[in-house]
């Protein structure tokens, strides 16, 4: 029987604070230079106004939201993801972030449960800043 938390119809929720700190930290420690990351002067003077979060560091964060939930009962391993990254992320949004299991089924070959998602990360006017979409293999713990 699957277990109430990985039914399809599911949510799993998170917020997290886009701040100039961590996006020049991460995009940092992703080794990605781009000024818009990093110089709030040249990125003010941008088409967005501000500093902006490196992909890696959005979908890095969005994906992480679905370990985090899982970690308690066992473990969830990525198996692929896809992201259409439909605005920028701007330094100062709190971002709301939104999973939905959309299918769950027992897999014999790799001895769990494979679960499909759909997400969006809005910001907090609801404007939708990414659409994902993945599956991951999740493994209860043994008791």
């Amino acid at each position: 029987m699957i277990e109430p938390a990985l039914s399809v119809g599911s949510e799993i929720r998170g917020t997290y604070a886009f701040t100039a700190d961590n996006i020049s930290n991460y995009a940092r420690l992703a080794q990605d230079f781009n000024p818009l990351h990093h110089d709030a002067e040249i990125a003010g003077k941008s088409r967005f106004g501000t500093l902006i979060a490196a992909a890696a560091h959005s979908t890095g964060v969005f994906t992480s939201l679905l370990a985090t939930h899982f970690a308690p009962q066992g473990q969830a391993l990525g198996l692929e993801f896809s992201f259409k990254l439909r605005r920028a992320v701007r330094n100062g949004v709190t971002a709301q972030m939104l999973w939905t299991i959309v299918s769950s089924n027992h897999s014999d070959k790799l001895g769990g449960l494979l679960i499909d998602v759909q997400g969006t990360v809005s910001d907090e006017a609801g404007t939708v800043l990414i659409e994902g979409q993945g599956r991951l293999l999740y493994l209860a713990n043994q008791v």
